[in-house]
């Protein structure tokens, strides 16, 4: 069933429907095994049947997390099963079922090697819900949140230029200008950051060119010297040799 679902993924998905309904129950521990029918209901626009193949997905790795004693993240693609969560969620129009799973990501003990704002369910967290307020345009949530963990800011420049625009926006539609000002202020001062750095790279790679032309032209000049001696060596070694044959 696993393999038919991969087999028809973005050709033929209706050809894939029969081993879609029984992937699930076929190993019903394994989280994946429910995942998987999500391919092809997601294709075929079927997004309650989506969302309900993702949710038995996280029933499965729930189990799993207590049976175990286990953290989220140490679980494969949890995270991504949660984030397809949201996504068929939100094509329902279930904006609150979506929010409240993008903030659960949010709320995950961090895992050091797998859980962070850059990778795992703390990534997909925030991506999610920043999806799920600019897609609603629940634009008081946004300011709400903003002076919250889930859409605290943070060092990552990608991440607080996301932070800092969506924030703009949600004061632009509720009519509080200086607030938007203040987001673009600090926008651009990243801008004027970004652009110092970019200045800077541009001349370090400048710097390093250079120094790499002038090893080049030194190598050159050794191996030419080198080639001009060996001459030199040669014609020394003709010159003895005759020298000796004519005595």
């Amino acid at each position: 069933h696993h393999y038919r679902i991969h087999l028809w993924d973005h050709h033929k998905s209706e050809k894939a429907l029969e081993s879609a309904a029984r992937c699930g129950q076929a190993a019903p521990r394994i989280a994946h095994m429910w995942h998987m029918p999500g391919h092809t209901y997601w294709e075929l626009n079927r997004w309650a049947d989506s969302a309900w193949q993702q949710e038995a997905s996280s029933r499965a790795d729930h189990a799993h997390m207590m049976r175990d004693r286990v953290l989220p993240d140490q679980i494969h693609n949890y995270a991504h099963n949660e984030e397809w969560l949201i996504r068929s969620l939100m094509n329902q129009g279930r904006q609150k079922s979506a929010l409240d799973l993008a903030k659960n990501l949010l709320e995950l003990p961090r895992h050091p090697k797998f859980n962070s704002l850059t990778k795992g369910s703390g990534k997909q967290g925030r991506d999610r819900l920043f999806q799920v307020l600019e897609g609603f345009e629940l634009w008081d949530d946004v300011v709400a949140l903003s002076s919250t963990m889930y859409l605290e800011p943070t060092d990552v420049t990608a991440e607080q230029t996301k932070r800092l625009r969506l924030l703009g926006v949600a004061h632009y539609q509720r009519g509080e200008f200086p607030q938007v000002e203040e987001c673009v202020k600090q926008l651009e001062a990243i801008a004027a950051k970004l652009e110092v750095k970019a200045q800077a790279d541009v001349a370090e790679e400048e710097k390093k060119a250079n120094e790499e032309k002038q090893q080049a032209l030194k190598a050159a000049d050794l191996a030419a010297s080198n080639s001009r001696n060996e001459a030199l060596l040669q014609i020394e070694r003709d010159f003895q040799k005759k020298f000796k044959d004519a005595s």
